[in-house]
């Protein structure tokens, strides 16, 4: 998983460095990726309180690529099953959305946005990243930000309705 080195701050005042100085895609797609690896840590910490491995959560995480693929997942491990747009509410997940489209198309050479909508939009997502971090804290006491509870022993299986071979 991705370690934790700065804090929620320090990325913001790097976010905000670039855009200060014109580099408005690399803002736009660092703020991105900011928001989709909190989420990924926080699904990872959703999955290992579910009782699996730390090293089981790991695997599960390779395998939900993307943005879509965290959001599918979500509803999974949330101790509730509920969806991230539950929790998140449907004008963040949106914006979310609509950012990953919009970076995909833009690192895959595909289309080039005014340096103006970088702006924009980096200044949505950082405003969304604020309503993640405080939503996860008070959802799971988890945001992303701290570091990760690792479990080693699986907790799994402790009720079992199948037959133990």
């Amino acid at each position: 998983m991705y370690p934790i080195r700065l804090t929620q701050e320090e990325i913001k005042k790097h976010i905000h460095r670039l855009m200060e100085g014109d580099f408005h895609a690399e803002a736009f797609i660092a703020s991105v990726a900011v928001i989709e690896r909190v989420l990924r840590r926080t699904l990872r910490q959703l999955i290992i309180s579910a009782g699996f491995k730390s090293t089981i959560a790991d695997k599960l995480i390779r395998r939900a690529s993307g943005l879509n693929g965290i959001q599918e997942a979500w509803e999974i491990y949330d101790p509730q099953h509920r969806k991230l747009k539950d929790i998140l509410g449907d004008e963040a997940v949106k914006t979310i959305n609509e950012a990953g489209e919009k970076r995909n198309k833009l690192v895959h050479g595909q289309r080039v946005f005014k340096p103006g909508d970088y702006e924009t939009e980096v200044n949505k997502l950082l405003d969304v990243l604020q309503v993640i971090t405080d939503t996860f804290e008070k959802h799971y006491g988890y945001n992303g930000w701290e570091k990760a509870r690792r479990r080693n022993k699986s907790v799994l299986h402790t009720d079992p309705k199948v037959k133990k071979s």
